[in-house]
């Protein structure tokens, strides 16, 4: 009886490591690939009220009020990249998986925006709405 050697062919590893690279350019343009934030803004006599959407939705995720604040005009659905600087101020963002976080001053007050909830000044937890 005779045992023949099956060649190992060369081009298996190098199919593997062209699959997982695919597989990992997929799933990080899938990622990037989700809803921004957008933020609303309107003065009103009691303070800034706030409405954060994520983008293409009709309710807003988020919504407070800043009492006693100002801003020098209403915003109307900006995101990270139309944010007005004569507003306020973005301290922080990262869209790597969006909506990702979003982290801006009005008047003096700091919003920080992700998915799970919005802190305002470090200190009052917002939950989304339901």
């Amino acid at each position: 009886m005779e045992t023949t050697k099956q060649k190992s062919s060369w081009a298996h590893p190098y199919l593997l490591v062209a699959a997982a690279l695919f597989a990992l350019i997929g799933f990080a343009m899938y990622i990037r690939s989700g809803p921004r934030w957008e933020l609303s803004t309107t003065n009103t006599p009691a303070g800034i009220e706030v409405e954060v959407y994520k983008e293409e939705e009709p309710d807003p995720t988020f919504k407070t009020l800043l009492p006693n604040h100002q801003t020098n005009q209403d915003l109307r659905r900006v995101n990270m990249d139309t944010f007005p600087p004569s507003v306020g101020k973005i301290t922080h963002r990262d869209e790597t998986v969006k909506p990702g976080q979003w982290t801006l001053v009005l008047d003096g007050v700091e919003l920080n925006i992700m998915p799970g909830r919005m802190i305002i000044d470090k200190t009052t937890e917002i939950d989304p709405l339901k």
